[in-house]
């Protein structure tokens, strides 16, 4: 016969094993060209192992230019267990971008932080003396470009309308003095014919199929109703690039 006190036990055993005791997996992911074992990860959900979502760019880097193979290693274990297999794994592999394997792991594992001691923060910078950033040279594409364009769209800047101090300009011009960058540079007549170029006012015309959909007097209205940026439309207008914002585009002088 149930009581009181047996429904609370029952449903407090239900609770302890559906939310404290929480199964994982533990999975690598190999190179698909060298067969290499370049990540270590742990997950509560069974098809983590295999997903592209929420990865660091240092890890899609790596996927786009080589291809990946991923592979459970440990299946339906405690999370406390995957958590300390995670970490051995890491450590025995060791992290890249601590000069210390070939892992594109950020973290040591376990935790799952980014927020580093300080001792291992001068470890990576110690390892990374006079080592190339992985990203050098990585040109932005057109589509990063423009969801980057989209996104700061209309936002304010933090810094506008913040006066600087005095204390703060006195220290900007005592920076500039000696300073020697443009000294003894004589401006030619392309320089300040490419001077006059980028002030000079133009009409923007955008087209859809080849048909005329609007003409703009200026270029703020047109980013505003294109959703596109600046450069792009610019470039657009130029002939430098195909279109912006799903437009051609032309552009005449005032």
């Amino acid at each position: 016969m149930l009581n009181k006190n047996n429904i609370a036990f029952s449903l407090a055993i239900n609770y302890y094993i559906c939310y404290i005791i929480v199964m994982a997996i533990v999975y690598q992911h190999r190179r698909l060209d060298t067969n290499e074992i370049f990540y270590i990860g742990i997950g509560t959900r069974k098809d983590r192992y295999k997903s592209k979502l929420s990865r660091s760019d240092f890890w899609n880097y790596t996927v786009n230019k080589y291809g990946f193979i991923p592979e459970i290693i440990f299946n339906d274990i405690d999370i406390k267990e995957a958590k300390h297999i995670e970490k051995y794994l890491i450590s025995y592999y060791g992290r890249k971008d601590l000069g210390l394997g070939n892992l594109v792991n950020l973290t040591d594992g376990a935790e799952g932080t980014y927020n580093h001691s300080i001792e291992t923060r001068i470890k990576m910078g110690a390892a990374n003396v006079g080592k190339t950033p992985w990203n050098k040279g990585m040109p932005m594409s057109e589509e990063s470009k423009l969801k980057c364009s989209k996104a700061n769209l209309g936002k304010v800047s933090p810094r506008k309308g913040v006066k600087l101090s005095k204390e703060t300009k006195d220290k900007l011009s005592k920076a500039k003095i000696g300073n020697t960058n443009a000294k003894g540079k004589v401006r030619t007549k392309e320089m300040n014919k490419q001077n006059s170029l980028t002030k000079t006012k133009y009409i923007y015309f955008m087209f859809k199929d080849g048909i005329l959909i609007k003409e703009f007097k200026s270029m703020t209205n047109a980013v505003e109703y294109s959703k596109s940026n600046r450069s792009c439309i610019t470039r657009a207008s130029k002939g430098e690039r195909k279109s912006a914002g799903g437009y051609t585009w032309k552009r005449e002088l005032k």
